[in-house]
């Protein structure tokens, strides 16, 4: 009888335990979420959405659709609207927007251009320097070296006092295989210097020796 009568209680304090562990479940259960929790889980949603729906980042290259010359002076590629013309002694090419004139963008092949590159080396890089020619004064100043087609190039820059006597000028000189080469572009005006500029550079990412 002792025996039954403790077996009893134990088995009455189980199931209690087991009615009252269902509650606290249930409760938890059915609570409604916080602002908090709810604002974290919209958050993380919206976040998923975005993680699968964005169209992945795509890059056009402007030159692809260029016109190209292939010549004495290499390969290379130029705006739609502008052309090129080859002149002699020295031999010149001209890559323009106009049709006259000499500002624009030119490539010089020959030793012409040998005593220019030796000059240039001489400048340290990044120094201004102040200078007299014959038409005026002008600052020049040799910015770093680029790569062009693999060949290390000696880059200068050249900003006239006076914009009109003077046009600004970027150089670039290089020696390859023996054979001195002068690239250079020029504008008018500054705005149409900076212009050129940047059309300049990306020819040049184009350019390819023979």
């Amino acid at each position: 009888m002792r025996k039954g009568f403790v077996t009893l209680p134990l088995i009455l304090l189980i199931i209690g335990l087991l009615i009252g562990g269902a509650a606290v479940f249930g409760y938890f259960q059915l609570k409604p979420k916080s602002s908090t929790e709810n604002q974290t889980t919209s958050a993380q949603k919206v976040s998923n959405q975005n993680s699968t729906t964005s169209p992945s980042p795509q890059t056009t290259d402007e030159t692809s659709s260029w016109k190209s010359y292939s010549g004495k002076f290499g390969n290379l590629k130029y705006p739609q609207s502008w052309h090129t013309r080859e002149l002699a002694q020295p031999d010149i090419l001209l890559v323009q927007e106009k049709e006259t004139g000499s500002t624009g963008i030119a490539f010089g092949i020959g030793n012409d251009w040998k005593s220019s590159y030796e000059g240039a080396l001489k400048y340290e890089i990044n120094k201004e320097v102040n200078q007299v020619g014959e038409t005026g004064k002008y600052t020049l100043n040799r910015l770093a070296n680029i790569s062009v087609d693999g060949n290390t190039a000696i880059v200068i820059e050249l900003n006239p006092e006076s914009i009109g006597v003077n046009t600004p000028v970027k150089e670039v000189y290089l020696s390859r295989n023996g054979i001195y080469y002068k690239m250079w572009v020029s504008g008018d005006t500054q705005a149409e210097f900076e212009t050129n500029k940047k059309i300049f550079d990306k020819v040049l990412s184009t350019f390819k020796f023979y």
